[in-house]
């Protein structure tokens, strides 16, 4: 400055200097400050201080400034606003009497701020100084008030060491507050404030604030808070005890804030701050921010104009919680399921303060790193819950573990928050150091900061550039800033190099909470948290899709526990409908390790328990019978229900039913037999079970007497026996044709028919002529109506051989065995009997003894293998005559179930057959699998075969086995006909159990392995009309070849070695010359060479599948490090050693490919020194399959070469 300017400045300071001294008798003062001078004494912008009309929130931008003064002190107040428009400095004792300044105390400029408060001198400023006396002593209220507390506009933006010149604004540049003794002492660590207004004229960029701070807590804790470079706004500053807290509950939500609204924005709905004008209220304190460190002569409490208000406290030590447990959502303690069980943690506290509970997920020991799960709350006096969701810190489903995951809380003490309101940036992070702590207390890290800045996709929660959010009303834009490297900060972080750093206005329109603590000890859960999961799937099937009523029922159930945990007291659950009676079941473990907790049982309601380890399976069988009235779809669900506290993760899977079909069936469903009697030919239908007649149907036009019918119910057809002709009846249009004449064979010339009887399996019409003696069987053909000549393997018929002057009535199949049967008239007095025929040679068997009856003259099957007759005209006695009977297969007996009442000269009773409708199904398809995986698919390139023999057999045992009680009943080759090719249909008037198998032989030789059973079962019960499909058969070639490798000489110098390879199966095989373990595989599998040895090798093969095959190619890499010898190819089959040339320019198929030469061979390994390729059996010759130890001799060989070492 020029003199003119030092000389008014200092006749300034003079003047005012007398003028106060006069005044309070003071004398020549020592410099000292407290106030802006401390908060710019190091790097960084000046924050000035606000005294402005508005507000930020519910807080008016005004500082008031407080001050502890004891009586006999004194206080010097200085403002670079004083004189300026407005400014001034004003006052209120403890007692709260107002004062003012008036124009002194004057801080004129950034020299003056330095110096401090003085007598003028030096560059110190004339504060305005007051007397502290006994009825003032307390603490007192400082206004700075600025020149234009109502002026809009920003303060220029300067570093902290520039100069500046107080403008008219709503900004104080500079202040100072000096306590001083009674012997004018300065003391620091009086001044602090509830908040402070500031703002820094702008931000980005080198505007950025470092002042430092200290905040004392109620509990008497000291925390050092460095700004470190923050970069703010208009911004202000405070601690309180709570932070932002939830409106609807009171409870500080430990984390920082998305404000609304345009800038610096409002807090969101349902949330708040504790406003720090407002006096404290139970748990909710604004802690005194300190300029320097509080001076501890201050007292515990003092009088201020608002009442008497804390000050200095010794701080108190945090509780410690007790009675710390973990229980899980469904009440056992210790344990949780999986989320989204998860549970509840427990404790007993004291008091309200902060907590935090942290699960180790990471089991590393420490507590709050990686995806560790931190609870933060504040407890209330008494009993605490938090509950847990199971999931990690990263918002992961905790694993299932059967170590237990360790969990610790604390208590805190000393709770601290720093919501700093849009501060933009903070790029170096913010320092708060603890000062303190209890007297004997453990040492804590002084520089522990705790936070939270996660984007939970809402609640007024931070949403960072790139993210998203369902934040409302939230000016533009949303989502914004770069945030802290770590989101959170729940279990605390270091901040002595600064913590809690973020970027790129990551903070402007938010309140960023930072918050401090001290710890109680640590408190472990005794036990920890168990966190069990297991997938329980249930499978159930039932026997028979589609049964009758009366039918047994079989369902089977299988409870899989998938783990990973073994679960104990899983509730298996099954409700068997009504329709099933006599329900009994039983239960056993068929995999792994578990317990059937009951193994059997009955009632159609089951609720039993299981224990299963992972990995176990538990069957129960379910039997019950089909009651009477059972009608619909029966459908049976069972259930498995997990205990408590362990996780089912797939709850689709712990439930299956299984349905059972009962077919609406027609009114006609083999309850009805037709009879024409020759008498009239008039077609009559008669009740099985009453003999109840009906002939309403009328008579059948025929030339001559009908002696037998057949019915086929694929189409409703009754085949006519007409004297020496086949006709045809249809039963839906009443149309009666008659087919032609059976011809002449044997002795029979023309063919009389007297018996009718069709295969219920193969569907072929048989006849039997009536020849006293001599009665012939003929196959007949249902289109022309002649025999079938050459039916029975070759002879056009076979002569049905019986004892004595017997004959054939007529003949029936029985759809049960497929086995026919007749009846024969041996004449006399009670003298018929039921006999059965063999269909092969004509010789036949008496079943039981007679009939009980003579004259039995028309003979058929009921569907359940009941047979049925009736007699004729001349029985004797005659009171016998037109009578029908029941016969038993396996006795022969024939009880009359009723007599008919002729009518219209209806007598004669001699042809019947059964009414069966409709038939079951079985159908099915043979195919070649060549990707072997037993599943019929034509887009994988399977393909159905032609002409293979399909077996059908009634399962006497119903074991669902082909064993030496089952009966064949009919073979049917596969359809050669496109697109059907490959295809079988079996359909039959017959139900019950039925096993089917293919014919291995009627397979192509080379492809006569089974990629699946070859066993097919179907169960129709006591149903008709059903179709059981999907019955395949899918076979494939097997052809393999072993291959052995050694190395058989060195240098010339053979190796004789046998060495049985422990990793290699190839060298054991039992068809090697000589059996294994053979002498035939000389030679060494390693030996030690050294460069320009001649290696060679050997490569043993033999044929070991079930067929011949063709082109097999054989190739192998010359190892890396060595050179082929040219020509050195030999192959030994069939007893005879040949060189191979190495050019595939001729037919001895030896080739050696040089380097890259063989990249479409299937050579493994990588092409490094070219590669021997033989192709052991060019096409169309053939590598035969060994049948035995070295037979054929063509079924292996060996092939060698030679090589150099480099």
């Amino acid at each position: 400055m020029n003199a003119s300017d030092y000389l008014k400045k200092n006749l300034k300071k003079l003047s005012v200097f007398a003028s106060v001294s006069c005044l309070l008798g003071l004398s020549a003062l020592p410099a000292a400050a407290e106030g802006s001078q401390d908060l710019v004494d190091i790097n960084g912008y000046r924050p000035y201080l606000e005294y402005r009309n508005n507000f930020n929130g519910d807080v008016r931008r005004r500082t008031t400034i407080k001050v502890y003064a004891a009586a006999g002190e004194t206080i010097d107040l200085g403002s670079s606003a004083v004189g300026t428009s407005g400014g001034r400095i004003n006052y209120r004792t403890p007692t709260n009497t107002p004062g003012t300044c008036g124009t002194t105390g004057l801080i004129a400029d950034r020299d003056e701020e330095i110096a401090g408060p003085g007598d003028g001198t030096g560059d110190t400023f004339i504060p305005c100084t007051v007397a502290v006396t006994a009825a003032t002593a307390g603490i007192w209220e400082i206004d700075f008030v600025s020149p234009s507390a109502g002026a809009g506009g920003n303060p220029p933006s300067a570093p902290s060491t520039d100069d500046w010149t107080q403008t008219n604004s709503g900004y104080v540049f500079a202040w100072d507050v000096t306590v001083r003794s009674s012997a004018g002492t300065p003391i620091e660590g009086r001044v602090y404030a509830n908040y402070y207004a500031f703002n820094m004229g702008g931000n980005g960029g080198a505007i950025q604030l470092s002042s430092e701070f200290t905040v004392l807590t109620r509990e008497g804790y000291q925390y050092r808070i460095d700004l470190n470079s923050i970069d703010p706004f208009g911004f202000i500053f405070f601690a309180n005890r709570n932070g932002f807290f939830d409106t609807s509950t009171g409870d500080s939500i430990f984390r920082s804030l998305q404000l609304i609204g345009s800038n610096p924005g409002a807090l969101p709905p349902g949330y708040d701050l504790h406003n720090p004008n407002d006096a404290d209220i139970g748990i909710y304190v604004t802690h005194k921010t300190f300029i320097n460190p509080p001076d501890p002569t201050m007292p515990s409490s003092a009088n201020s104009p608002t009442g008497v208000t804390w000050l200095y406290q010794l701080p108190e030590p945090p509780p410690i919680p007790s009675g710390f447990g973990f229980t899980g959502i469904e009440g056992t303690v210790g344990q949780a399921g999986t989320a989204p069980l998860g549970g509840t943690l427990n404790f007993n506290s004291t008091s309200q303060n902060a907590f935090s509970i942290t699960i180790d997920l990471s089991e590393d020991g420490i507590y709050g790193n990686l995806n560790d799960r931190t609870f933060v709350g504040r407890s209330v006096v008494g009993t605490n819950a938090v509950l847990w969701d199971g999931l990690d810190g990263n918002g992961v489903k905790v694993e299932p573990s059967a170590i237990p995951y360790t969990v610790q809380i604390n208590q805190y003490a000393g709770e601290a928050h720093f919501p700093i309101i849009d501060a933009e940036q903070n790029n170096s992070g913010i320092i708060i150091e603890r000062l303190n702590q209890p007297a004997g207390s453990t040492a804590d890290p002084p520089f522990t900061i705790y936070y939270d800045d996660r984007n939970t996709g809402g609640d007024f929660s931070l949403c960072a550039s790139g993210e998203t959010t369902t934040n409302t009303g939230v000016a533009s834009p949303v989502c914004y800033g770069g945030p802290p490297a770590a989101r959170e900060a729940l279990a605390g972080t270091d901040s002595a190099g600064g913590g809690h750093e973020f970027t790129s206005g990551f903070g402007d329109r938010r309140g960023i909470d930072t918050w401090v603590y001290y710890p109680s000890t640590d408190v472990t859960l005794s036990g920890g948290i168990i966190i069990r999961e297991a997938d329980l799937i249930v499978d159930k099937t039932v026997d028979l899709t589609t049964a009758n009523p009366g039918d047994e029922l079989t369902y089977t159930v299988t409870v899989t526990n998938a783990g990973p945990d073994d679960e104990a007291g899983i509730t298996f659950l099954d409700d068997v409908p009504a329709a099933v009676t006599g329900v009994e079941w039983e239960c056993e473990i068929t995999t792994g390790v578990g317990t059937c907790n009951e193994l059997m049982g009955s009632g159609n309601t089951i609720n039993t328990t299981l224990d299963l380890n992972n990995g176990a399976v538990a069957t129960y069988t379910i039997t019950g019978t089909l009651s009477a009235t059972a009608s619909g779809t029966i459908t049976n669900e069972a259930r498995a229900d997990r205990n408590l506290d362990i996780t089912d993760p797939d709850e689709t899977n712990n439930e299956d039913d299984a349905e059972t079909v009962i077919p609406t069936l027609p009114p006609v469903v083999g309850q009805f037999c037709y009879l024409v009697p020759n008498s009239s030919n008039h077609l009559t239908r008669v009740d099985l079970s009453t003999g109840a007649e009906d002939d309403s149907i009328g008579a059948i036009v025929a030339s001559g007497d009908i002696r037998a019918i057949a019915y086929r119910s694929s189409d409703e057809l009754l085949f006519v026996a007409e004297g020496t002709n086949l006709a045809t009846y249809n039963t839906l249009t009443s149309t009666y044709s008659t087919v032609g004449p059976f011809g002449s064979v044997g002795a029979a010339s023309p063919i009389s028919v007297y018996g009718l009887a069709l295969h219920p399996f193969t569907g072929e019409l048989f006849g039997s002529t009536r020849n006293t003696g001599s009665d012939l069987l003929i196959k007949i053909d249902p289109t022309t109506g002649g025999f079938i000549p050459g039916a029975f393997g070759g002879a056009d018929f076979l002569t049905i051989t019986t004892t004595g002057s017997s004959d054939i009535a007529d003949i029936a199949f029985d759809p049960i065995t497929g086995g026919l049967y007749g009846v024969a008239n041996f004449g006399g007095t009670n003298s018929d009997r039921l006999i059965t025929i063999d269909t092969t040679t004509g010789s036949t068997a008496v079943v039981g003894s007679n009939l009980g009856v003579n004259r039995i003259e028309s003979l058929s099957a009921f569907n359940n293998g009941n047979f049925y007759g009736t007699s004729g005209d001349g029985s004797d006695p005659a009171s016998l005559n037109d009578r029908f009977y029941s016969i038993d297969r396996s006795t022969g007996v024939a009880p009359h179930v009723s007599g008919f009442a002729p009518t219209n000269m209806i007598t004669c009773y001699e042809s019947i057959d059964y009414a069966t409708k409709p038939e079951n199904q079985i159908t099915g398809t043979v195919f070649l699998d060549p990707d072997t995986d037993g599943s019929f698919n034509s887009g994988a390139g399977d393909s159905g075969t032609a002409d293979a023999s399909v077996r059908l057999y009634r399962d006497i045992n119903g074991n669902g086995a082909i064993d030496g009680s089952d009966i064949l009943l009919a073979s049917q080759d596969t359809s050669a006909t496109a697109p059907d090719v490959g295809t079988f249909d079996f359909s039959f008037p017959a139900n019950g159990a039925f096993v089917l198998d293919i014919d291995p032989a009627s397979l192509p030789p080379a492809n006569s392995e089974f990629t699946t059973d070859n066993l097919e079962v179907a169960n129709f019960g006591s149903g008709f009309g059903m179709v059981d499909a999907g019955n395949d058969f899918g076979h494939f070639t097997d052809s393999n070849l072993a291959i052995v490798k050694r190395i058989t000489a060195i240098n010339d110098n053979r190796l004789t070695d046998l060495v049985d390879d422990p990793l290699d199966d190839n060298d054991n095989h039992p068809y090697w010359p000589g059996a294994a373990f053979s002498t035939f595989l000389a030679g060494a599998t390693e030996s030690g060479v050294e460069p320009g040895d001649e290696v060679e090798y050997t490569i043993y093969y033999l044929a070991t599948g079930n067929f011949p095959v063709t082109n097999v190619l054989l190739c192998d890499r010359i190892p890396d490090r060595t050179t082929y010898v040219p020509n050195s190819m030999v192959l030994f089959t069939s007893s005879v050693t040949s060189n191979l040339s190495d050019t595939n320019t001729d037919s001895d198929g030896g080739e050696f490919s040089s380097v890259g030469g063989s990249s479409g061979l299937p050579c493994d390994d990588v092409d490094t020194g070219g590669t021997v390729v033989v192709n052991l059996a060019p096409s169309p010759s053939q590598l035969p399959n060994a049948t035995g130890p070295g037979t054929p001799t063509n079924a292996y060989g060996f092939i060698r070469f030679r090589v150099t070492v480099d």
